[in-house]
């Protein structure tokens, strides 16, 4: 018992002692990988959101052109004037 206690100390992530003094070997890389994997795709559907906001923010939709319909136009916001027209 204390040679498995002695190396459950030295390689703590992999070993573990249960209470009936069984020895169990627990791999946590996998678990470590999957949460390693989750943060990247969290970062990259949160990009994917600033990155559509700011592709909104930066075209706009102007109702009337030329006398028409609905339609879309890529107006920068920065280039429009009072009342949606350039």
């Amino acid at each position: 018992m204390l040679i498995f206690a002695s190396i459950s100390i030295l390689i703590l992530p992999t070993l573990t002692i249960q209470l009936g003094g069984l020895l169990i070997q627990i791999n946590l890389a996998f678990t470590y990988h999957l949460m390693g994997m989750a943060m990247i795709l969290k970062w990259f559907c949160k990009l994917r959101i600033i990155h559509n906001f700011l592709w909104c923010l930066f075209f706009v939709r102007n109702e009337q052109i030329s006398g028409g319909g609905q339609s879309w136009r890529k107006v920068p916001l920065f280039r429009l004037k009072r009342g949606g027209k350039d």
